[in-house]
């Protein structure tokens, strides 16, 4: 199938990223007939979809149609009309045979979003998420038997094993599939998206590109100049944010800084540069950030202050 087809159906069905949305509408709007096309093709695949028990059966069905014009016979407007006379017929029987209320099901859709604080979640196949603050997930309601979820912010996720149901999460730039395994998916808005494995493997596509890379235990992709880049995962903080526990060895203020700003979802200033070649060897069990700044000032007598969402750090030396 024609990638432009491909598009048009994730947008039809409200699944397309911010890219692939603008995409699709910039190519609707390049001319008439590109407009006509749109149309048409959306009445072919809401009809095939009435028709069809599931949605691998309406692509099929929609595919066939869709090559089939390659012949100089056959139109979209003929194609539609075909499919459209089929729907006619069918949804005629069903309603003189069938209650017509309870035949057209609709599939529900679960939103879960954390705010404030982490939220802990059991997916009905028995996994589970946890959402990191300002966080949210979306499933249908047959996740049963296809298990795909969206992400947006960052979650960490302990997939249960079914190997004839993938677990698939969607991202605006990366899309994560596994079978059963523990990881974290960061895909924070105006961020570089990233995948740390904690146990298992993982199979991470990107979007934009379509590069794909299998990540194991201990190893980390991050999304870079549109291109996914692996790598040993050596930042012993990496699910912080999950457990509690912060650890620093021997760290220099400047990346203490980054993975406080990380952890807690804040912005630190150091006022005066200097500050950020102040080493640090400390551990951190289920603080606050007010708490941690309390024990850091202490330490180093720094001077903290608190201006909106941002904490700004002054002094003269370590």
């Amino acid at each position: 199938m024609l990638p432009i087809e491909e598009l048009i159906i994730k947008y039809i069905e409200n699944e397309c990223t911010v890219v692939e949305k603008h995409q699709v509408e910039d190519w609707i709007n390049q001319s008439d007939e590109n407009r006509q096309k749109f149309d048409e093709l959306r009445t072919i695949w809401l009809s095939a979809k009435v028709n069809s028990t599931d949605e691998e059966t309406a692509w099929n069905t929609i595919e066939k149609q869709i090559i089939s014009t390659t012949r100089p016979a056959f139109s979209f407007y003929k194609i539609a009309a075909s499919i459209l006379l089929i729907a006619t017929i069918g949804l005629s029987y069903i309603y003189f045979n069938t209650d017509s209320q309870n035949y057209f099901p609709t599939i529900s859709s679960t939103v879960i979003r954390s705010e404030s604080d982490k939220k802990e979640v059991v997916l009905p196949d028995g996994s589970q998420v946890t959402l990191n603050k300002n966080s949210s997930i979306k499933y249908n309601g047959d996740f049963q038997s296809s298990r795909k979820i969206k992400l947006t912010g960052e979650a960490f996720f302990d997939v249960v094993r079914d190997e004839s149901h993938p677990f698939i999460i969607t991202t605006e730039t990366i899309n994560v599939k596994v079978l059963g395994t523990s990881f974290d998916i960061k895909a924070k808005p105006g961020k570089k998206a990233s995948v740390h494995v904690k146990s298992g493997v993982v199979q991470v596509n990107n979007i934009i590109d379509r590069d794909s890379i299998q990540v194991v235990k201990n190893e980390q992709v991050v999304v870079s100049d549109n291109h996914l880049v692996k790598a040993n995962m050596t930042n012993e903080n990496a699910f912080a944010w999950k457990t509690g526990i912060i650890t620093f060895n021997n760290d220099q203020f400047s990346e203490v800084v980054s993975t406080l700003e990380e952890v807690y979802d804040i912005e630190i200033e150091l006022a005066n540069p200097r500050l950020s070649q102040c080493v640090l060897t400390a551990k951190f069990e289920n603080k606050s950030i007010k708490e941690v700044m309390t024990l850091l000032k202490e330490i180093y007598r720094f001077n903290v202050s608190y201006k909106n969402a941002k904490i700004i750090v002054n002094g003269n030396s370590c």
